[in-house]
């Protein structure tokens, strides 16, 4: 039996040698560590980066929802003082010049792009950045004063009274304009739509309007504290949160309301402004996250609370939120934050490689002196 076992042992030698029974058990159990550890290194990363973009999106959407209250609430609160001013007396449309000087130093105090005072006498009263140079200018139109139904509009002195004209539109006619039909429609405190100015350079802009009521609580009038929505879109590109990564607001019909990237959220063919819908808009990654959201909730308007999504765009993860807002006079909005997943995965997917090749040369170094230390047993 004993040399029948030394000729089987003899031939299993000559098949498997000592050296590698010994090295390959060795490498197999490295190459397992090493293969275990880039994956779990990489899985990890992978919930860094899913726990650190939604920590991110929603600290740039609060940013983004504080900012609207802080904007929209201006407009509403310098409406209401307008009207305040109005009702007590201490400013009378009738007295033209007073009265534009009272709407120019409140336009001059807070960020409105226009304050207007209209009637249905037919008298339009305001004050705002018309020339587009950072001044505040004064418009008139009365008919019963210049006997016409002509725009004046007015450079201002030091104290807002009218100085110079500047500008004259010719049988300008405000009535059919949001914040003053709207208004004498509904009798309450409201939001106009949202509109482009029909002069350059269009400015998006939308109105906080407060209804003007006689003795007799009959809607006789209209004041307004309009907002550009430019203003909105500066903001949303000074938050640099990410190179890559956009922020746009959106209406519930899906039009783009503001947006970060250095496009408008408007088009001009023929001398004719006309809003975009998110889908549309030039720059390709709130393009594809439009039509992902269109995709996704079909119509905006079901949506009633934070969502925390991810799509592929460009070959590419995305992750977004989108967040709905609404203020107390109406308006309806939607907050979108995006931002690519490359945006945080190159340096953990660095940190990876670098591991690998760590492992990669010890298990090298450690193969090595395996065939060496086999061979000695051996």
């Amino acid at each position: 039996m004993s040399r029948v076992f030394q000729t089987k042992l003899k031939v299993l030698q000559s098949q498997f040698p000592l050296r590698w029974v010994l090295v390959i058990p060795f490498v197999l159990q490295l190459s397992a560590a090493v293969g275990l550890t880039s994956y779990v290194s990489l899985q990890n990363g992978q919930r860094a980066v899913n726990d650190l973009v939604t920590q991110l999106n929603q600290e740039v959407s609060d940013r983004v929802l504080q900012h609207l209250d802080t904007f929209t609430l201006t407009s509403r609160r310098v409406a209401q003082v307008s009207l305040r001013e109005i009702e007590t007396g201490r400013i009378n449309p009738s007295d033209s010049r007073s009265f534009l000087s009272f709407f120019w130093q409140q336009a001059e105090t807070y960020e409105v792009g226009f304050l207007l005072y209209g009637d249905q006498q037919g008298r339009l009263l305001a004050a705002g950045n018309h020339f587009n140079d950072g001044s505040v200018s004064v418009v008139e139109l009365d008919p019963q004063k210049h006997q016409n139904r002509h725009l004046y509009v007015y450079r201002a002195d030091a104290k807002g009274y009218p100085k110079q004209q500047g500008d004259l539109i010719k049988d300008y006619s405000f009535q059919s304009e949001d914040w003053f039909a709207k208004t004498l429609k509904l009798g309450c405190p409201n939001w106009s739509s949202i509109y482009n100015w029909q002069a350059t350079p269009y400015p998006l802009a939308v109105a906080a309007s407060v209804p003007v009521l006689d003795s007799s609580v009959t809607v006789i009038g209209s004041v307004a504290a309009e907002s550009r929505l430019s203003q909105l879109s500066d903001f949303l590109r000074q938050l640099n949160f990410s190179q890559s990564g956009r922020v746009f607001i959106l209406e519930r019909s899906g039009k783009l309301v503001a947006n970060s990237d250095s496009s408008d959220p408007f088009v001009v063919k023929d001398n004719l402004p006309a809003r975009l819908n998110g889908k549309d808009s030039p720059d390709a990654l709130i393009r594809a996250s439009a039509q992902y959201l269109e995709t996704e909730f079909g119509q905006l308007r079901s949506l009633h609370s934070p969502q925390q999504l991810s799509f592929d765009h460009a070959g590419e993860k995305q992750f977004l939120r989108i967040v709905p807002w609404r203020d107390e006079w109406g308006l309806d909005w939607l907050v979108v934050v995006v931002v690519p997943e490359s945006t945080f995965m190159a340096q953990i997917q660095a940190n990876t490689r670098t591991t690998i090749l760590v492992c990669l040369g010890a298990l090298a170094i450690a193969t090595i002196l395996g065939i060496y230390t086999s061979r000695w047993i051996a």
